[in-house]
């Protein structure tokens, strides 16, 4: 599985990338900002982007909408925090499959949303 994991605060990068790290069959590549992150889905194919609501220079919400505009069958998924319901609520209307709290990313619901998006299911041990 390949994910692209964007989000500018790298030790929430990291700490994600640590959850993950338990399944050798997930490949991460990092971008810590949007048009970075724009350019690496243009260029490759993932199975699915994990980003946070709101990134500095193209937020979620608009990453959301232009990504599905070129590459439809995307699967975007956008993390957020307290204040940030309201982008959330707009990425998933733009077309995120999903939104989690940036406080539940943790291996069960990471497992059951790949799991409900059909991806390829990381097993966590």
């Amino acid at each position: 599985m390949k994910l692209l994991l964007v989000d500018n605060n790298k030790a929430i990068r990291e700490g994600i990338k640590n959850l993950l790290r338990r399944n050798s069959e997930i490949v991460i590549t990092e971008a810590f900002h949007s048009l970075l992150a724009l350019q690496l889905t243009l260029e490759n194919d993932f199975d699915a982007i994990l980003i946070y609501t709101e990134m500095p220079i193209v937020n979620g919400s608009d990453f959301t909408k232009y990504l599905l505009i070129k590459k439809p069958k995307s699967v975007i998924i956008g993390t957020f925090l307290d204040f940030n319901i309201e982008s959330a609520n707009q990425m998933t209307q733009n077309g995120a499959k999903k939104c989690i709290h940036k406080a539940d990313l943790n291996t069960l619901l990471l497992e059951k949303i790949f799991q409900e998006l059909h991806c390829c299911v990381p097993v966590f041990v």
